[in-house]
């Protein structure tokens, strides 16, 4: 039997008391510290999970074996308040 992905969205919004920067700060730089660590897409439990903080940076994780693993970008030509993650 093959089954056919479909494309699937999930859009939350979530609201809270701090500054636009403050938020986005706390979602990215500490990333490794809130995101489970059952929640990965490399072949390990990841070590760390990173965002880099920069226009372009990579989403990535590192696995227990090292391997890194890129699970999104921060799109555009400087640093927004947008992160993709995805293939």
């Amino acid at each position: 039997m093959t089954e056919q992905a479909t494309e699937t969205s999930v859009r939350r919004t979530v609201t809270i008391e701090a500054s636009r920067e403050h938020a986005f700060g706390v979602f990215t730089d500490g990333f490794g510290s809130w995101w489970p660590k059952t929640h990965h897409i490399g072949q390990t439990e990841p070590q760390t999970v990173i965002v880099e903080p920069r226009a372009g940076g990579r989403c990535y994780e590192v696995g227990q074996d090292g391997v890194a693993k890129c699970t999104g970008s921060q799109p555009g030509d400087k640093r927004s308040y947008n992160v993709q993650f995805g293939r």
